[in-house]
């Protein structure tokens, strides 16, 4: 008997998940750069583990529905 996957890095198309969720979070973080205040501070490659960090967060422990279909362009 198959179980169904629990969270969105059990899925099997985990990895375009990962890069459709990481993408706005990624933006948003690099407008707030520009914009300046604290994200400032940080230069890319720190922005680029903390979006990691973020999309790791979501994939492993929110309850999110995710349906992409295999044919299909996001």
């Amino acid at each position: 008997m198959r179980t169904k996957p629990k969270n969105a890095s059990e899925k099997r198309n985990h990895i375009k998940i990962w890069y459709d969720i990481r993408a706005p979070i990624f933006k948003k973080l690099s407008d707030l750069h520009r914009a300046g205040g604290i994200l400032s501070l940080f230069n890319v490659v720190q922005l680029d583990d903390l979006a990691d960090a973020v999309t790791k967060c979501v994939m492993k422990n929110e309850d999110i529905e995710i349906c992409l279909k295999r044919r299909r362009t996001c």
